[in-house]
């Protein structure tokens, strides 16, 4: 069975981030997505995603209810990484986003968990997810996940739970420098370009 991810994997990104059940659940959402979506992260658990997001087409028809097209792309194995949407602020603001969405590792009886990153459409911050960002993508960095080493392993086991680089550091016992030079060597050997991305392969293949 699928253990969900932890929150702590995700809850330093930058990106908003939100993990959904194959019931159309949420259950993972960080600070990031709960500010963007103005919601209480504790209370949104175990809600249904639609009234939480309540996100709409660019056109202004809804997206997100109770058929969610997402859902229904993951479960037929087609599913598009990016998807347009908008949202209506509480203050009346209209945002436009890109939403990508990935497939998680399917349960043994063939469900499985989306995972959503929201991004304003014109952010260009330095570390967010490329635009290409897909489960295609995703799926070959977790098949050169053989190609590290012992402490590359640890080190992105480590990062998976949330840990900082001293935090690793320190349960490592090697130095933060040491770290980030595992890091760095993490990420050319997946082909990826930021942490979060590692951390998303490690959780397809170790979840």
């Amino acid at each position: 069975m699928l253990s969900w991810p932890p929150l702590e994997a995700f809850e330093r990104a930058a990106d908003p981030i939100m993990v959904v059940d194959s019931r159309g659940r949420l259950r993972s959402i960080n600070a990031a997505a709960a500010a963007l979506l103005e919601c209480d992260a504790k209370a949104a658990l175990g809600r249904p995603c639609f009234l939480v997001t309540r996100m709409r087409c660019r056109s202004g028809e809804p997206f997100c209810g109770p058929t969610c097209p997402v859902q229904e792309q993951a479960r037929r194995g087609e599913l598009s990484s990016r998807k347009r949407v908008a949202l209506s602020r509480g203050d009346g603001r209209r945002v436009e986003l890109d939403l990508y969405s990935v497939i998680l590792r399917p349960r043994c009886d063939g469900r499985c968990a989306v995972l959503h990153l929201i991004s304003p459409e014109s952010e260009t911050e330095p570390g967010r997810l490329r635009p290409d960002l897909t489960s295609e993508s995703l799926d070959a960095a977790t098949a050169r996940l053989d190609l590290l080493g012992h402490r590359e392993h640890e080190v992105l086991r480590q990062l998976a739970c949330g840990r900082s680089t001293g935090k690793v550091a320190e349960a490592l016992f090697i130095s933060p420098v040491t770290v980030r030079n595992h890091v760095r060597h993490i990420l050319t050997k997946l082909h990826v370009h930021t942490r979060l991305e590692a951390v998303l392969a490690w959780t397809r293949r170790f979840s």
